[in-house]
């Protein structure tokens, strides 16, 4: 497929977007990737984008994708793009096509429905193509499933917004999730910060480096600096060639950065700024950070909101795949969540990490009953989801910033089967809370965004709204009738010290 288009449409000295290099955009031999870019141009949408015959086949979907089968998306096809976009973020400068903010939303693998490898996909796309009904599963970090990609033939496309200028009819899709164990009536797109470098769509249009200035010859290579990362990347995983705005204080220039090599699956530690953490000894029995109840979900500027898990706290020490997992109360955990351990002992860096295990049922959701009876009958999927990072590799991280904390965890922690980040979204608590309750999840955290790791303390900086009001006890006895009453007084009821492990 030819990228002329492409490349009519642009003028490479004036915008850092990547020029089709001959013979460098196939990725033969690797998964084929998929991304979805943010991209904020006369009107904000989001550019879909899947690998095939070495380019990237693209549409831009206005309302965005979505992980509910109920919502067709309006997606119109535009011409194909080379495979170096897919790590593009940054600004496309005014008076160039696409002027604008472009963020990296989502990226990962994807196959054809049906379809084991590469070959069998690549196959299987290209008659789909031909007929205009792709069928496909994406392995994602926000999107994942199977979805449809469909041709509309005949049909007036449905009012979705606007799409970006030079769309035809003719090219008028619809983009479907289909009903799978992933589909959801969250709305996904509250989930918006780039899987790539971690920032919103505001951080990426402030970075300066990012804006384009050129006075070379046409032909002239973009200046190192503002490159655009080409290289393969884990799905979670940082680019070493990422600029580490979101990892750095505004304004700094005495920057501190890891000097070690690359660790699990590829995740590059080599580019993590720790500049303001102070050089450390590994804590031990370390005391989580605790937050403070309070009765309704809020929004607010500067915060950011979580999923209340429903399972037990923990913290897990790391020491060159040396761990020691264990609870509020110091009770271990290693023999009772052994998947998790085995996860954690793969990561060969010296780190402290606070999150909570819990166990997912059919519908990936916590479970409190399975978690206490795991052991048992081992039914579910245990999870240690990670929300914080306390110490990394010789440095003290408490006095970052959470937001720092939570980019610099983003980018070290790989994708286990067993160990995964817990995400968040910034200002909506009330949206988030909403999804909660339908969902039937135990509530929502909202944390102050600039807020450092106070060990042991209950803080209003760390603030839980439940959705449901409840406690788990035991019976202990009761006390001698008085007045009127016959056989029994009171119950006394008692609470695990377990039952309230899981407080965050």
């Amino acid at each position: 497929m030819t990228l002329e288009t492409y490349r009519q449409k642009r003028n490479f000295k004036k915008t850092p977007e990547p020029r089709p290099e001959a013979g460098e955009n196939s990725l033969a031999g690797e998964p084929l990737r998929f991304v979805v870019q943010k991209h904020a141009a006369s009107h904000l949408h989001y550019d879909f984008r899947l690998e095939l015959n070495g380019a990237l086949k693209s549409w831009a979907v206005p309302k965005g994708p979505s992980l509910n089968p109920d919502d067709k998306r309006l997606a119109m096809m535009v011409e194909d793009h080379p495979m170096d976009y897919r790590a593009f973020e940054g600004i496309i400068p005014e008076g160039n096509y696409g002027a604008g903010t472009v963020m990296v939303w989502d990226e990962g693998t994807y196959t054809a429905l049906g379809a084991s490898t590469r070959e069998e996909s690549e196959k299987l796309l290209r008659e789909q193509m031909g007929k205009g009904s792709l069928k496909i599963v994406l392995r994602g970090e926000k999107l994942r499933g199977a979805y449809s990609l469909s041709k509309m033939r005949g049909d007036k496309a449905p009012s979705s917004g606007k799409a970006p200028s030079g769309g035809k009819d003719d090219n008028a899709w619809l983009l479907i999730k289909k009903q799978d164990d992933f589909a959801t009536r969250q709305d996904v797109l509250l989930w918006d910060r780039s899987v790539l470098s971690g920032r919103s769509m505001e951080e990426i249009a402030q970075a300066r480096e990012a804006v384009w200035q050129s006075n070379r010859d046409e032909d002239a290579e973009p200046a190192a600096e503002v490159r655009p990362s080409t290289a393969p990347r884990p799905s979670g995983a940082a680019s070493a060639q990422d600029a580490p705005a979101p990892l750095t204080q505004a304004g700094a220039h005495d920057t501190r950065t890891m000097g070690f090599a690359p660790q699990i699956d590829g995740v590059d530690l080599s580019r993590i700024d720790l500049t303001g953490a102070a050089p450390s000894e590994m804590p031990h029995d370390v005391k989580p950070m605790l937050a403070t109840l309070t009765d309704e979900p809020f929004d607010r500027e500067g915060w950011l909101f979580e999923i209340k898990w429903d399972g037990y706290r923990a913290v897990a020490e790391i020491k060159r795949g040396d761990v020691r997992l264990y609870s509020r109360n110091m009770l271990s955990f290693n023999e009772r969540y052994a998947p998790v351990v085995r996860d954690l002992e793969r990561l060969r860096f010296d780190a402290v990490l606070d999150g909570e295990v819990v166990v997912l049922n059919k519908e990936g959701r916590p479970q409190f009953k399975l978690l206490q009876n795991w052991l048992s009958d081992e039914e579910g999927v245990i999870v240690y989801y990670v929300f914080d990072i306390i110490y990394l590799e010789g440095y003290d991280l408490c006095s970052l910033p959470l937001l720092r904390r939570k980019a610099i965890l983003k980018a070290i922690l790989p994708d286990m089967p067993h160990v995964r980040w817990s995400d968040y979204i910034e200002r909506n608590g009330r949206a988030l809370y909403d999804t909660a309750r339908q969902h039937d999840l135990e509530g929502v955290i909202a944390k102050d965004g600039a807020s450092p790791y106070r060990s042991g303390d209950r803080t209003e900086d760390w603030l839980k709204v439940k959705t449901h009001l409840q406690q788990s006890a035991v019976i202990c006895g009761f006390t001698e009738p008085r007045g009127g009453r016959k056989d029994l007084g009171a119950l006394i009821l008692g609470v695990y010290e377990d039952v309230a492990e899981g407080e965050h």
